[in-house]
């Protein structure tokens, strides 16, 4: 009989033999695969948004699995890989089943956990900022006739137009509506999103626009900040 062919620990003769152990006694002495049993992430209490590789992004599975791969540790495996499946157990609550694949001494391994992501509550920078009514560009609704009513039509759609780049840009928001006599004027908390916006209303309701800057103080590296101001007449 070959001295591989039995475990000094259990005595087993069959089966796969790694390192001279059999398998069983074998993964008792070694630790090759952590999984945590519970992942934390961070998620803005506002936004919803949750925080990856230093950026808040909208938190999908395929992100969230992102986040469990990063924590699951391997060593001494080769060929290894790892595969998370993401689902949502209720709302708010996320589940992780997480497969683990690899081989050592030509031997195949399996292992696999069911990893309980817990949001940690934060409020992100773009949404403290908004809190505190900080904004880049204000948009003039104005009417071509006179006609109040129809921009009281339009007015949602304008919204609209500057939240929908919200997932890719966290300071798409509104943060004030006001009337004024001869229309409204918006609070827009990103410059590209109140660009993006009138440029919408140009093409989709035939408006005239014109825009204007001011200078609005210096930022943290000594920039110039610029406030804008776009005119939308329909």
């Amino acid at each position: 009989m070959k001295d591989e062919n039995f475990c000094p620990l259990c005595g087993k003769e069959k089966g796969h033999f790694i390192k001279g152990l059999c398998e069983e006694c074998f993964l008792k002495k070694h630790k090759l695969v952590e999984i945590p049993e519970t992942i934390s992430f961070e998620q803005c209490r506002t936004c919803g948004k949750t925080r990856l590789f230093g950026k808040m992004v909208v938190p999908t599975e395929e992100k969230l699995s992102l986040i469990v791969k990063k924590k699951v540790k391997v060593k001494d495996l080769e060929n290894e890989a790892v595969d998370v499946k993401v689902s949502q157990a209720s709302k708010g609550v996320f589940s992780a089943k997480v497969l683990v694949k690899g081989t050592i001494d030509d031997v195949s391994l399996f292992f696999e956990e069911t990893v309980l992501l817990e949001p940690e509550f934060v409020q992100c920078d773009p949404c403290m900022r908004l809190s505190s009514q900080y904004h880049e560009a204000i948009i003039q609704l104005r009417s071509k006739d006179s006609d109040k009513k129809k921009l009281k039509e339009l007015l949602p759609k304008l919204i609209d137009f500057v939240e929908a780049m919200h997932s890719k840009d966290s300071l798409a928001a509104v943060i004030d509506v006001s009337e004024k006599r001869e229309g409204f004027d918006l609070k827009v908390g990103s410059k590209k999103a109140a660009q993006n916006a009138v440029r919408q209303m140009k093409a989709k309701f035939n408006a005239e626009t014109k825009s204007s800057s001011v200078l609005n103080g210096v930022d943290k590296s000594g920039n110039e900040k610029y406030r804008f101001t776009f005119l939308v007449r329909v």
